[in-house]
């Protein structure tokens, strides 16, 4: 009967030492799971970090590009405003002689007109 007795705690201790480390198991698999999980957040954030750390690069690349093509593009609008202006200019000179040589010819013409009703022969 003291064997059976001692069997049964024997048992009993085994079961409890089974049950511990079932126990200490499950334990080790939650920690295990929560170190995996901390790991795979800490993995998300880096990869956002460098997203976004991308992102900041590409806008501060985009914003160069734009500055440089905004210069580029008001150094064009000025060079052919320029040509512009240029062309004008000469179109205003060209028309300016035009209107004078007209008026010159007209005034002569008046001038002609005017000598021959009077009687006097014209000078040309």
């Amino acid at each position: 009967m003291q064997r059976i007795k001692e069997y049964r705690m024997e048992l009993q201790e085994q079961d409890r030492q089974k049950q511990q480390k079932e126990e200490a198991e499950r334990i080790m698999e939650r920690q295990l799971l929560e170190r995996q999980r901390q790991a795979d957040l800490t993995a998300q954030k880096a990869r956002k970090e460098e997203e976004t750390s991308k992102q900041e690069e590409l806008v501060k690349i985009v914003e160069e590009n734009n500055r440089q093509l905004k210069s580029e593009l008001e150094r064009a609008a000025a060079k052919k405003l320029e040509k512009v202006n240029s062309s004008l200019q000469r179109h205003l000179q060209r028309s300016t002689k035009e209107e004078r040589e007209r008026a010159l010819i007209q005034m002569k013409q008046q001038i002609a007109t005017l000598m021959q009703r009077s009687g006097q022969i014209p000078l040309s």
